[in-house]
């Protein structure tokens, strides 16, 4: 009895306070019951729909913020349309930017050889039939100056027009011949000294000559400052007229050849600002300007040669260096600037682009738009929106999985699919097999951002092999076009990630690699159902660089360990087309 005693008077004290609380009736009780359940936001995952918690916290699949699925909401207005109260906007993680006219550019990364000058090169011939005594420059790579002698040659056909210039300058002065045989001999010296001067003598070799008499041999000159390219006859050679003998070029000044692509051509013209840098010089940036688009494209490689100059005053630079290049291309009309949004704005499918609206306070719809060319943290459009207008740059992903929670039209549901641009312009084999292109792609970018360079040659070798496996008639129309051009870059930056020796090379080829992907996958769509999403880093190259990674878990492959959370999701992309 005394241990009972006290359980008894615990469960009446409880009671007695569970009866307080209710108020002291059960009518107070269903009538709390039914405010608490009209009070009650169930939460979701904005990735995974079908989580539905009482309360705020954390996705358990992915880990994402959960988002009120109900309260703060409503569903009046048009179809694809949102309203959220200020705190569900808070919640959500919404914010917005104006649509604006800015000096926005977008740069074009490829890759380039240096080159001597054209204009710079000068061909050192034998202007005279004779034999080579000496060569004053004796090795290729030797630095000559204007004037300096390069080789001695001795020719019996110099020798006599020097004996007609010596011969006829002493008849034109001497006094006791006829004044009609001193004409004649002044105009046998001035067709002597221009024949002398055709054979490369200078007007003081030819003075000379007139004064002190005929010579044997003579020296032959640079005609500039420069480095011998070539060194084409020995000692003891018989030269013929117009026998290249040296080769001569002023490396102050090159040209930096480098292989745009089709798709690249409608950006690039003369005048262009470009930079680039070497892997002689890490950490220095070299510049230069476009110079002259070559007119006629390579059948080959489907690329255009474009020539940019660039001065090489200390000599630093040499020709054969590869280059990896910059140029920067302003976007927009002549003196107008582009209509842009923030590049996190958009969603994208292969098919189509949408953006959320804000057209009144907390009420967003949804609206296809055109988009142009990407330009680091903006993106151009060119359909569908107007300067002033306010669009969902963080959040919008969030807003399109709370309409598809509701099963209302969103970007991933759509009241009626867009119309492709050809009929049978990817087949669903081809679709599939994007899937298997991207899942090397996705290999070689987790293992650089684990900072592990075997496994990205691997995925990079996967990657090649993959695009040879390519379904013969597949792709047609405007798409074949595009799969062309990227594939041809795609299999160029994985090979290069797959012969190189290092983390630093691999990444360097990953920018054009990442570059070509999302172009294909926006173009070309992703292959399945589940969404790719494509991440920014600010810091990577001069204006940010793009990848894609199949979650939302950022792992930074331009940096690995050293920034593995920089960058930010800027677009998602889902299914094909």
């Amino acid at each position: 009895m005394k241990r009972i005693l006290p359980l008894v008077v615990l469960v009446l004290v409880a009671f007695g306070l569970g009866y307080a609380l209710r108020g002291g009736s059960s009518g107070g009780s269903a009538e709390h019951a039914h405010e608490a359940s009209a009070e009650t936001t169930l939460w979701t995952c904005s990735m995974h729909p079908q989580i539905q918690l009482p309360e705020p916290g954390s996705c358990p699949i992915c880990g994402m913020d959960l988002i009120p699925a109900g309260k703060g909401t409503s569903d009046d207005g048009p179809a694809a349309s949102l309203t959220l109260s200020p705190a569900a906007q808070a919640r959500a993680q919404v914010r917005t930017s104006v649509v604006a006219r800015r000096p926005v550019s977008t740069t074009l990364r490829l890759g380039g050889l240096l080159q001597p000058d054209e204009s710079r090169v000068k061909l050192i011939t034998a202007w005279v039939t004779g034999r080579i005594e000496r060569m004053h420059v004796d090795f290729t790579g030797e630095t000559v100056r204007q004037g300096e002698p390069l080789f001695t040659l001795y020719s019996p056909q110099l020798y006599a027009a020097q004996e007609e210039l010596v011969q006829a300058r002493r008849l034109a002065e001497d006094p006791e011949a006829s004044a009609s045989s001193r004409d004649l001999a002044r105009g046998t010296v001035e067709a002597a000294r221009e024949r002398l001067a055709e054979w490369g003598l200078s007007g003081d070799d030819i003075d000379r000559i007139a004064t002190e008499g005929a010579r044997d041999r003579v020296e032959v000159r640079s005609p500039m400052d420069g480095i011998v390219l070539e060194k084409q006859a020995l000692e003891g050679d018989y030269v013929k007229v117009g026998q290249p003998v040296y080769r001569v070029a002023d490396l102050g000044q090159l040209w930096l050849q480098v292989n745009a692509y089709e798709e690249d051509l409608p950006w690039i013209h003369a005048g262009l600002d470009v930079d680039f840098t070497t892997d002689a010089f890490p950490g220095r940036t070299f510049s230069g300007k476009v110079a002259f688009v070559d007119p006629v494209l390579d059948p080959k490689t489907r690329t255009v040669k474009v020539r940019v100059e660039v001065g090489n005053p200390d000599g630093r630079l040499r020709p054969e260096m590869f280059a990896r290049v910059r140029i920067h291309v302003p976007l927009g009309d002549e003196g107008t600037p582009p209509l842009v949004i923030p590049a996190s704005a958009p969603l994208v499918t292969g098919r189509r682009a949408l953006v959320y609206v804000e057209e009144e306070p907390g009420r967003f719809t949804a609206r296809d738009v055109k988009l142009g060319p990407t330009a680091g943290e903006w993106v151009v459009v060119e359909e569908g929106l107007r300067e002033g207008e306010s669009v969902v740059s963080e959040g919008a992903f969030r807003i399109d999985s709370d309409l598809q929670i509701r099963g209302r039209p969103s970007m991933m549901n759509p009241e009626s699919e867009p119309t492709p641009r050809t009929d049978g312009e990817v087949s669903p084999l081809f679709r599939t097999y994007l899937g298997t292109v991207l899942d090397g792609y996705f290999a070689v970018t987790a293992a650089l951002g684990r900072d592990d360079p075997a496994p990205a040659r691997k995925g990079a070798e996967d990657l090649v092999s993959a695009l040879h496996q390519a379904p013969v008639g597949g792709v047609s129309g405007e798409a074949a076009a595009v799969w062309e051009a990227q594939a041809a870059r795609v299999e160029h930056a994985a090979e290069a990630i797959a012969s190189a020796g290092d983390l630093e090379t691999q990444r360097a080829a990953y920018f054009e690699l990442s570059e070509a992907m999302v172009s294909l996958a926006r173009t070309l769509g992703t292959g399945g159902a589940d969404p790719v999403f494509v991440y920014h880093c600010p810091m990577a190259g001069e204006n940010g660089a793009d990848w894609m990674q199949p979650d939302d878990d950022i792992r930074n492959p331009y940096y690995g360990a050293s920034m593995l959370k920089c960058g930010s999701i800027t677009g998602t992309l889902v299914g094909g087309q």
